[in-house]
């Protein structure tokens, strides 16, 4: 990370990344429970997130071709933005609860795609820069990152719905306020996670495809 500022920067954007992505699935089964008012229908969401992030990736090569990779990143994060916006104000409607969780899907699948082709292009940087390949040391932290956000993430959520009153325990009595709680941080938390990750890569990666190409012809 000292001799390759681009990969530090991706990694920084990929950790928030994995925050909002994890923090959505996570806070999901509560929000069902207490705001739409029917846990058993998370099935059902977690079944329209499957089907949009695979419908996502079969059509990615395509979308691919008509924007350059920060120009699809930013899309990306509009489009999942726009689907906390929708779970916003969705309440109990299913419609716009689903409609939420297919544009918050296929913007997460797009940026799933996009950080392993962002780690790609850092690994050419570095090695133009060092004259030494690392590619293993460059792709083993995004294993390093998903293994920290999962021993964090339970505690994040925890200690986030502990903060807004939640009281644990199978028949528990929620204290009032609890259900306006898990709504804002079932919109607020992520959403905030994923704008963060977009202002990172915006303002810290400087590479460009025709640029990496050049590097990784003189770096072969």
């Amino acid at each position: 990370l000292v001799h390759n500022d681009q990969l530090m920067w991706t990694t920084l954007s990929m950790g928030l990344f994995m925050v909002g992505y994890c923090t959505t699935v996570g806070f999901a089964v509560y929000y069902m429970k207490y705001i739409f008012g029917d846990e058993s229908m998370y099935v059902v969401l977690v079944g329209v997130c499957g089907v949009a992030q695979l419908s996502a990736l079969s059509v990615y090569p395509a979308v691919a071709k008509r924007f350059n990779r920060k120009q699809l990143y930013t899309l990306s994060t509009v489009l999942v933005l726009a689907g906390y916006g929708i779970f916003f104000f969705a309440e109990i409607s299913i419609i716009l609860i689903a409609l939420g969780a297919v544009l918050v899907f296929v913007g997460q699948a797009f940026i799933q795609t996009l950080m392993l082709m962002f780690l790609a292009d850092t690994v050419e940087y570095g090695t133009y820069k060092t004259g030494t390949r690392a590619a293993g040391i460059s792709f083993s932290l995004q294993t390093f990152v998903a293994k920290l956000k999962n021993g964090l993430i339970g505690s994040v959520i925890l200690l986030s719905l502990s903060a807004v009153g939640f009281v644990e325990g199978e028949g528990a009595v929620q204290p009032a306020g609890v259900a306006d709680g898990v709504w804002a941080l079932f919109c607020l938390l992520p959403a905030a996670g994923f704008a963060i990750a977009l202002a990172i890569l915006i303002l810290g990666y400087k590479l460009r495809t025709p640029d990496v190409q050049v590097m990784a012809r003189f770096n072969n």
